[in-house]
């Protein structure tokens, strides 16, 4: 590996703290600032800064059935610290909304409903799409508790295409007892894209129905939503995905294990390219191994040079503990770096990893015996495995956290790339204090 490509992404990996303290990105599945029918609805968002200086957010509003890449209107806030600053969707229309922000603004969002002499009626919360609640690629979303009724109430079904490129997404919809209503539905998204269908069930032909449910599905990662409008009594409902499924937590956590996480975590976008978690790890607190354990699916390399997947280490000079990326370019190989330099480089066989494949990936960081094993599964065969010195022995910090990082900020000296559209999930971490 060339020394200059090996400097910036160690270096990358070093301040990530500062990365992604700078800037990062939500969206809000539905801004909206409409008459429909006689009432008003809006969407209203807040935004805290719970820093101390001022900080300026960036809004971008995406109308419905555009291609949201390029252009839709930007407005600009800036909010004092300590501040929390109401921002109303100043445009009319229906769509969604991009929102740029540092790390100490928080959000939160409702949509308010209004009658003709500007009074309120209703308001249900919308909650903003992040790395947590984001759907990946061919996840299904289930919309559970859905109704219409004539002159009463209807539930709105809403998508979110949260790619770069267009996505095809399949809705069915279910009566309580089970059965499908009519057909499945294949919907063309525009790249970064939102798309909405009043009436859902009165489109089926459905005149009155309870207790219903849509599932919804894209090929791309997405969010999926349903308003739920009712005249009798007067209500809103903002429906979201049903919980629970392969996402359940596990319980209890077993003994030594410092994370565990079930389900999707990350899905790698242009718009979030990276995902960073700070391990349960008390200042001062010495271990003689973590473990990491994940799954992968890798779709297209972004890259013939280095795609970037996973690190472990501490946000200071000097505080990478080992980082692997994937070596395209005809080698298709494993690279660990282990955070010295030149000299400490680890590299696996060639033609291990392939496109549109799933692994499991193993990394055991051991002081004890001064290694670290990096074990790489395809189905349940090893087909690689790393074993080879370390270069730091202190499993500990002061105070600033051990992280474990998937993906990057952004390219890196035109070498190396974030994991675009891979999907990782199932991660667990495991360590051992020392005596």
């Amino acid at each position: 590996m060339h020394r200059k490509t090996l400097v910036a992404l160690v270096a990358a990996l070093s301040v990530l703290v500062a990365g992604i303290a700078s800037a990062g990105t939500v969206y809000l599945p539905l801004a909206i600032n409409q008459e429909i029918d006689g009432t008003f609805y809006r969407t209203l968002l807040w935004a805290t800064n719970t820093g101390g200086t001022a900080t300026q957010i960036e809004v971008r509003f995406i109308d419905t059935n555009t291609d949201g890449v390029e252009g839709g209107q930007v407005r600009k806030v800036t909010v004092p610290p300590g501040a929390s600053v109401p921002i109303g969707n100043q445009i009319t229309g229906n769509g969604f909304a991009e929102i740029t922000a540092d790390d100490n603004i928080v959000f939160v969002a409702e949509l308010k409903s209004f009658d003709a002499d500007g009074q309120p009626r209703s308001s249900a919360s919308v909650p903003l799409v992040d790395a947590e609640n984001l759907m990946a690629a061919d996840q299904r979303s289930h919309l559970l508790a859905l109704e219409r009724s004539v002159d009463a109430s209807a539930t709105n079904l809403g998508l979110v295409n949260l790619s770069p490129e267009e996505a095809e997404c399949t809705i069915r919809a279910f009566r309580p007892e089970g059965n499908q209503i009519q057909g499945t539905a294949r919907i063309a998204m525009p790249p970064l894209g939102h798309r909405e269908f009043p009436d859902a069930f009165g489109i089926l032909g459905e005149v009155s129905i309870d207790g219903a449910r849509l599932e919804a599905s894209c090929n791309a990662p997405y969010y999926a939503y349903a308003t739920l409008f009712s005249e009798q009594p007067d209500a809103l409902h903002f429906v979201t995905a049903a919980s629970g499924g392969p996402a359940a937590l596990a319980s209890p956590i077993a003994g030594g294990t410092l994370m565990n996480v079930p389900g999707n975590f990350f899905t790698s976008t242009i718009p979030s390219p990276i995902r960073e978690f700070v391990l349960p790890i008390e200042a001062g607190q010495q271990f003689a191994s973590i473990t990491v354990e994940f799954d992968v699916a890798t779709q297209r390399f972004p890259t013939d040079l280095f795609t970037a997947t996973v690190g472990l280490l501490r946000p200071v000079t000097g505080g990478l503990y080992w980082n692997h990326t994937v070596r395209a370019g005809g080698r298709f190989r494993s690279v660990l770096d282990m955070g010295v330099g030149d000299g400490l480089v680890h590299r696996g066989q060639t033609n291990v990893w392939t496109e549109f494949t799933n692994y499991r990936v193993v990394a055991i960081y051991d002081t004890t015996i001064g290694v670290i094993d990096f074990q790489v599964y395809r189905g349940n065969q090893l087909v690689e495995q790393l074993v080879g010195a370390i270069g730091k022995f202190d499993l500990s910090h002061n105070g600033e956290g051990i992280r474990l990082v998937f993906g990057l900020s952004k390219v890196y000296d035109n070498a190396f790339f974030p994991p675009y559209n891979w999907r990782f999930s199932n991660l667990r971490v495991s360590g051992v204090p020392a005596v």
